[in-house]
């Protein structure tokens, strides 16, 4: 029940800071896209709105900018991809020769040590730079610093981070097939 208050009261006072945090990690994240046309290479998208969304909810939930540590800012995304990864892939289909798949991905747990070192930079950056965050974990609702920082790393990668990337990753596909749609049928 305390983890639960906890995440709900992140999300209460995080609120007052969405729309102009979201504003200026937009604005950095269509400043990569530019960018990378203006070099004249195409412009993906997965990993721009990673970094994106990993910036935004680091600095709306957790009241953190990931830019404050280079290494988090540079890959941060990428550690929480990883971890992730190691979490889900246990239980995650990717339809590969099925006995094979079954045995190699799903017959057992991974080794915690595949992404130890990622994930203790990850918590630093938590019990750094989310202080105020972890401090009112532990007094207001009676967290050890172990479960704040973990449960915010939780709430970051699986519950914010995974579900709003599923979301764009649809949401981008729908625009796609809505453009070839009305390019095809002529219409504009």
């Amino acid at each position: 029940m305390q983890i639960k208050n906890f995440t709900l009261d992140i999300l209460k006072r995080s609120s007052r800071s969405w729309t102009s945090t979201l504003v200026t990690s937009l604005d950095s994240m269509f400043d990569s896209f530019d960018a990378q046309i203006t070099g004249g290479s195409s412009a993906g998208y997965i990993f721009p709105l990673q970094d994106f969304l990993f910036t935004f909810l680091s600095r709306a939930l957790l009241n953190a900018d990931p830019s404050a540590v280079p290494e988090i800012k540079k890959s941060g995304y990428i550690m929480l991809d990883k971890w992730l990864a190691l979490q889900l892939l246990p239980t995650i289909s990717i339809n590969v020769l099925q006995p094979l798949e079954e045995i190699f991905l799903h017959s057992f747990s991974y080794p915690f040590w595949l992404v130890k070192s990622d994930y203790q930079k990850l918590a630093n950056f938590v019990k750094t730079e989310a202080k105020e965050t972890v401090q009112r974990a532990q007094t207001d609702f009676n967290l050890t610093e172990e479960e704040a920082v973990h449960n915010l790393l939780f709430i970051l990668g699986f519950n914010a981070f995974g579900g709003f990337l599923i979301f764009f990753i649809r949401f981008s596909a729908v625009l796609e097939i809505r453009r070839a749609y009305m390019t095809n049928s002529g219409r504009k």
